[in-house]
């Protein structure tokens, strides 16, 4: 079988709703210009 691809996960924590969505916005276009794959999300 071949290898499976590792996994990076890199973890914010924040305070609140507003630092989470201005932190969200801010890391997915920082991410975007990196690599097209990564997935950025919420809770």
């Amino acid at each position: 079988m071949g290898k499976r691809p590792k996994r990076k996960i890199v973890l914010f924590l924040v305070e609140g709703k507003s630092d989470r969505e201005a932190l969200k916005l801010a890391i997915s276009e920082l991410y975007e210009q990196i690599d097209d794959d990564i997935e950025v999300f919420s809770l």
